[in-house]
């Protein structure tokens, strides 16, 4: 009888250590894994954001500066091509980083760089254009809402299409990650 009793209780007890064992390798692998998950917000959609908004801001800026720039700068078109150039370029390191880390549609991005060239080409035209004519502001911005306003709203929807993407995808993690604390959490009951 005390050798039942005996090993009735020592199997009980490794029964026990056995389940603590199967809860902490669950519960860890579960931290690591949204742990894993926080790191690839972070490093991706995030930083996808910030690039995005980086283009989107000079976008803006060029578009709300430059006709100010051309109608009253007083023919330092050498000065304005230098800030444009310098935000096409920086709009080029936005895309490159863009494409390395840019995990939705590729397409989207070809939108986005078709739809920054053409605009950078209509506001160097701008710039070219201004050149030869004396335009006072009001010319000048009634060119930019007739010529390039178009462009830019086109830009602005390719944009909108790699911002949403980015928001799908940490709703996605998000969604992934609360099912990982969810099992944890069950686990403990």
């Amino acid at each position: 009888m005390n050798f039942i009793k005996r090993y009735g209780m020592v199997s009980g007890v490794i029964a026990i250590c056995f389940c603590v064992v199967v809860y902490v390798v669950f519960t860890t692998h579960s931290i690591f894994t949204i742990s894993r998950q926080i790191n690839y917000v972070a490093e991706h959609p995030y930083k996808a954001m910030s690039e995005i908004n980086k283009i989107r801001a000079r976008v803006l800026e060029m578009n709300t500066y430059l006709p100010i720039f051309i109608s009253e700068n007083e023919n330092n078109l050498d000065g304005i091509r230098s800030v444009l150039r310098t935000s096409c370029q920086e709009n080029e390191k936005s895309l490159k980083i863009l494409d390395e880390i840019y995990l939705g549609n590729k397409e989207d991005l070809s939108e986005l760089n078709g739809a920054l060239d053409e605009l950078k080409k209509a506001l160097i035209q701008s710039v070219e254009n201004s050149e030869n004519s004396n335009m006072d502001r009001q010319a000048v911005q009634k060119y930019f809402d007739k010529e390039i306003e178009p462009i830019r709203v086109k830009t602005d929807i390719a944009i909108q299409k790699v911002i949403d993407s980015a928001d799908r995808r940490v709703l996605i993690i998000q969604e992934s990650t609360d099912e990982k604390a969810e099992a944890a959490f069950f686990m403990l009951l």
